[in-house]
């Protein structure tokens, strides 16, 4: 049972140290596209559609279901 543990704590400690490293880094270079893009004037519409996350922009069911269905094999 220690085995089990010690071999997670192998694996997450170094994707939590990776996380804390990356993920700032992706906030900060999110806040300077935002902020340039606003400076070129790009309408609020716009600019929420491209800051949106994937998948309230993606919400055709039929292509959600024809992905799933190759990555299955049928």
């Amino acid at each position: 049972m220690s085995n089990i543990i010690q071999l997670a704590l192998e694996i997450l400690i170094p994707m939590a140290f990776f996380a804390s490293i990356v993920y700032p880094i992706k906030i900060i270079s999110d806040n300077r596209v935002k902020r340039k893009l606003i400076e070129k004037g790009v309408s609020a519409s716009e600019l929420n559609f491209l800051l949106a996350n994937r998948s309230t922009r993606e919400s055709n069911s039929d292509l959600k279901n024809n992905r799933s269905r190759v990555f299955l094999g049928s």
